[in-house]
């Protein structure tokens, strides 16, 4: 006859098989060999929350997604996050969170948590890294750069044609203005010209690069020497005359592919799996 087990014995197990039960891993995603726990989607989460109340998990779960696709085309760029870039990102935050509450609220609640680094920090350093490589590839932007060039040094020709020429093209033509006072830039779209289903930019952000890379470089009435990139597209920028204090430029758009059409040729053929269906 079997030897029966004691209580004491039948607690312990009892006791163990719940552990292992609590400390078991839920696993909600997987991209190629990496997977994504629902420990880190939930953090990522909270910690999205404080810049964006509306996030839901499940785009959270979706930017881990995003990161770990990513983080897979660097190692097959054969390209790695070194020491000096967290270094450097974790000394820009700590910057940035002099001015700015909610990156100061984000390194006090979770800079010490051991995920931090996986679910936060890594991610925002393989963004940085993947839209540098995109931006210089010229490869897959070979066609856009060839259209840009164009419009440029036909534009560079006869400044006054910037509109003809842009029409001539199907490209975007816009006219812009802002002032010192009120930064945010006042778009007039051409009408008859491709630029009624194309969005630019007005924020101030944006005018201020204008304004120090672009429009403090270039004479009135002249073409700035270079196309300008943007994630949209290549700017050709032309000064227009203006009032005292303000700023008055035209600019037409040889639009580009977006990043998740590159994102999306360098992963093919990686296996992405949604476990919660």
């Amino acid at each position: 006859m079997p030897k029966l087990l004691s209580p004491v014995a039948i607690g312990l197990i009892a006791l163990l098989n719940l552990t292992s039960c609590i400390n078991r891993t839920e696993w909600l995603a997987s991209v190629g060999n990496q997977r994504i726990s629902k420990n880190d989607v939930n953090l990522r989460y909270e910690m999205m929350k404080l810049a964006n109340p509306k996030i839901t998990q499940k785009e959270a779960m979706e930017q881990l997604i995003s990161y770990k696709v990513r983080s897979e085309i660097l190692a097959g760029l054969g390209q790695r996050i070194t020491p000096q870039e967290i270094t450097t990102e974790i000394e820009t935050m700590k910057k940035e969170a002099k001015w700015d509450s909610k990156v100061a609220a984000l390194l006090r609640g979770y800079q010490r948590n051991h995920s931090f680094s996986e679910v936060y920090l890594y991610p925002k350093i393989v963004d940085k890294k993947i839209k540098n490589i995109f931006d210089n590839d010229k490869v897959f932007h070979e066609k856009e750069i060839s259209v840009a060039s164009t419009l440029l040094n036909r534009a560079k020709a006869d400044p006054t044609k910037l509109e003809m020429i842009a029409g001539e093209m199907g490209l975007p033509f816009f006219r812009g203005t802002f002032s010192e006072a009120d930064k945010t830039i006042q778009w007039d779209t051409s009408r008859g010209i491709a630029s009624n289903n194309f969005t630019i930019p007005k924020e101030p952000w944006f005018s201020d690069q204008l304004k120090k890379e672009v429009l403090s470089k270039t004479e009135t009435g002249k073409i700035f020497p270079e196309m300008v990139p943007f994630w949209f597209g290549y700017l050709i920028v032309r000064r227009d005359p203006n009032a005292k204090n303000s700023y008055d430029f035209s600019v037409s758009v040889a639009p580009r592919k977006a990043l998740w059409e590159w994102v999306n040729q360098k992963s093919f053929l990686l296996p992405i799996t949604r476990f919660d269906g």
